[in-house]
């Protein structure tokens, strides 16, 4: 009975792990979306600044996420 038992938690710790990695993957995810389209916002008001002359709004863009994403 014991080995039926320590099996069932087994399991269940390791549908509850899965589901846990498969949720931050998706909030990290979901961040990092969400920095994306406000780097895109911000680059919108810089591509016409003396700072960033020269650049186009996908340059600077590129830019942004570049360092978003380190």
């Amino acid at each position: 009975m014991e080995y039926i038992l320590n099996n069932s938690v087994s399991a269940v710790e390791t549908i509850f792990t899965t589901i846990n990695k498969v949720l931050k993957g998706f909030f990290k995810s979901w961040v990092l979306a969400r920095q994306y389209q406000a780097n895109y916002y911000v680059a919108e008001k810089l591509v016409n600044t003396e700072d960033y002359k020269g650049l186009s709004l996908q340059d600077i863009v590129v830019k942004l996420n570049n360092v978003t994403s380190k």
